[in-house]
């Protein structure tokens, strides 16, 4: 369950100076309380780019396909969609994962963002099939690349002494952000007939969200 139990650190690291007992590496207990982290800036940072995250999102899987078959495309081709956005954030995860270990977190977590943000702003005015895939996977890339970064940053930022319950308060803001969205696009759609108007609040959470991302200092807290 851990690699401290068989005398390694996460990733293959090798200790500058390791204390052992017997075959066993001293678990690493540095970090955070949860008390001292909710007054670093950076945990609500994550949280709120979390919960705008997850609004888009949850947005979009509720929606997306409804909006295309409003557009005349059939059930089954505009369901496709949801499959390609899973297929993009699978990707988005492995290739920016792997990136982040050679170029720290924050440029993928932008990159993801920003990726995002300009596939929703083209997704209220997109007509054509082959649009909506081509959508569906920058908008996956996006999310998988973002999401994968915050739960990194998490415990870059947090250490690892309470990583569970830091990680589990700021994963409410995912799951606040997953009963808004749909909601607040369906509320929107009844208001306006249209579904280009909630995909443009989706694009703005996650302006916001990308401005947070930038600013978010990647650091150990507890070294600032």
């Amino acid at each position: 369950r851990d690699p401290s139990d068989v005398g390694l650190l996460p990733d293959g690291d090798k200790p500058a100076s390791a204390v052992t007992s017997g075959s066993k590496i001293t678990r690493n207990e540095d970090g955070l309380l949860l008390s001292q982290a909710w007054r670093v800036r950076e945990f609500w940072f994550l949280t709120i780019t979390w919960f705008l995250l997850s609004i888009s999102v949850n947005l979009i899987l509720t929606h997306a396909t409804p909006h295309a078959v409003d557009l005349g495309i059939s059930s089954i081709e505009a369901a496709l969609i949801i499959s390609l956005i899973g297929i993009g954030s699978i990707i988005g995860r492995l290739i920016d994962g792997r990136l982040s270990d050679r170029v720290g977190r924050k440029p993928p977590a932008i990159t993801g963002a920003v990726l995002m943000f300009c596939s929703l702003i083209a997704l209220m005015f997109i007509q054509n099939l082959w649009l909506f895939y081509v959508f569906a996977v920058v908008f996956g890339y996006g999310w998988g690349g973002l999401g994968s970064q915050i739960t990194l940053l998490i415990g870059d930022i947090f250490g690892v002494r309470r990583l569970g319950l830091i990680m589990g308060m700021i994963t409410l803001g995912w799951n606040f952000g997953a009963a808004i969205g749909p909601a607040l696009g369906g509320m929107i759609y009844d208001a306006t007939g249209s579904y280009s108007i909630a995909f443009g609040v989706a694009a703005v959470g996650m302006a916001i969200a990308t401005f947070f991302a930038v600013i978010i200092r990647p650091e150990k807290a507890a070294s600032r």
